[in-house]
């Protein structure tokens, strides 16, 4: 059995990768996550300073084993549902990724050393500072990618994901890090960069709830770490800009007024928000099977006699439930949803009890607490660029916490 320095002296080179292919569509981070998958895979069966299963397993077996049953139920379900066709819910590829990624990873390179972490951030500034320029030219240019052309677009940057609130919702799960990174160092320019490129995405893709929670983070973080006059000045400029902000014409105060006067984006139905309408219908869902599930890959065909029921025969926007919570309830009901609120659960306990570092301790909280509250308005966990995210975000926990209580 090898130890640990034989581990944490190798660079952490699938999680760099990985990091690289963080702001791309779903279709490369899956391919780049199955590669790193498979190749560490190999790596593990030719034994090579591979970390010990008992170890991992005393330490981890919770996340590990409530991954793999709530995989395996959201399965079952489906094979159980007879108004869905029984073929495989081939939908769970992304999910055994996000439940094999931080155990493949963890065994391989165990747990990562403080230069590991200082490599792994320099590349996410410099892909960030990249995904955010290219946000950024989409807003001014009006454009989006189309397979392998380019098209005019509204105006409301998507990167190179399927949706302008898949972008808020993976690049959110990074806003902590950067407010911390700065208020932290605030003589360090890669943090500046790093915020700027994350805020900047959170601003111009508009999401109400993601900027909501994002300012809220703010301003904890400003009083969590300023002291005396600087937190007071630092509180009052955070006021004073968001007051400029709302006061003058811009997108965020036009999204503001627009959601107060009832006329923003989400107004196809007699519900005052629209989300209202998907919440009424997720309901009934969830009613129908509470404790089985109507399981993985529920399409618009299979939801359209649901709004039919609920008076919205024609609705435009038959859409999922826009409630992390509620469509785990839907799709795995409360069998499945237990054990996901097990592995949320272990996670949160683990960031607090298990991790050394303070910073990393704080960042790690936050974010689950970001990605918990954006949720609540948004099928965040089932969006399969987010989860990818969310995914390098778990292993990154695993990789931090030590096996010492």
């Amino acid at each position: 059995m090898r130890s640990d320095s034989a581990v944490v002296c190798r660079a952490p080179l699938f999680f760099l990768l990985a990091c690289m292919v963080f702001p791309f569509g779903v279709a490369v981070q899956n391919i780049a996550m199955g590669l790193c998958a498979g190749a560490l895979g190999v790596q593990i069966l030719q034994k090579k300073n591979v970390e010990s299963w008992g170890q991992l397993v005393s330490t981890f077996q919770v996340p590990f084993i409530s991954t793999l049953l709530f995989i395996l139920w959201g399965i079952i379900a489906r094979v159980c549902n007879g108004k869905i066709p029984t073929r495989f819910p081939f939908e769970s590829f992304g999910y055994w990724l996000w439940a094999l990624l931080p155990l493949l990873y963890r065994m391989r390179y165990g747990q990562l050393q403080e230069r590991h972490w200082k490599q792994i951030g320099r590349c996410l500034v410099i892909v960030c500072v990249g995904w955010g320029l290219l946000v950024l030219s989409q807003y001014l240019w009006r454009w989006r990618l189309v397979g392998v052309s380019l098209a005019v677009d509204d105006g409301r940057p998507k990167g190179l994901f399927s949706h302008p609130l898949t972008l808020a919702y993976a690049a959110c799960l990074l806003w902590p890090l950067s407010v911390q990174w700065c208020l932290r160092f605030p003589k360090k320019a890669s943090g500046w960069l790093l915020l700027a490129a994350i805020g900047g995405i959170l601003i111009l893709t508009r999401s109400r709830t993601v900027q909501a929670f994002s300012l809220m983070i703010l301003l904890w973080n400003l009083f969590l770490l300023l002291r005396g006059s600087l937190r007071i000045g630092a509180v009052c400029l955070l006021l004073l800009t968001v007051g400029g902000v709302l006061s003058t014409d811009n997108i965020v105060s036009h999204n503001v007024r627009n959601m107060l006067a009832g006329q923003g984006v989400d107004n196809h139905s007699p519900y005052a928000d629209d989300r209202l309408a998907f919440w009424h219908v997720h309901a009934n869902m969830f009613l129908e099977r509470p404790l089985m599930g109507h399981g993985f890959g529920i399409t618009e065909k299979y939801r359209m006699p649901y709004y039919e029921a609920v008076g919205l025969p024609d609705f435009i926007k038959p859409y999922p439930a826009h409630n992390l919570f509620l469509q785990v309830l839907v799709n795995e009901g409360l069998i499945g949803f237990s054990f996901f609120l097990v592995w949320i659960g272990w996670y949160l306990h683990a960031c607090r009890n298990r991790i050394k570092s303070p910073l990393a301790r704080s960042v790690f909280l936050q974010t689950w607490w970001l990605f918990l509250l954006t949720g609540l308005t948004q099928n965040s966990f089932q969006d399969a660029a987010v989860r990818m995210c969310l995914t390098l975000f778990c292993v990154s926990i695993w990789a931090s916490v030590s096996r010492e209580r």
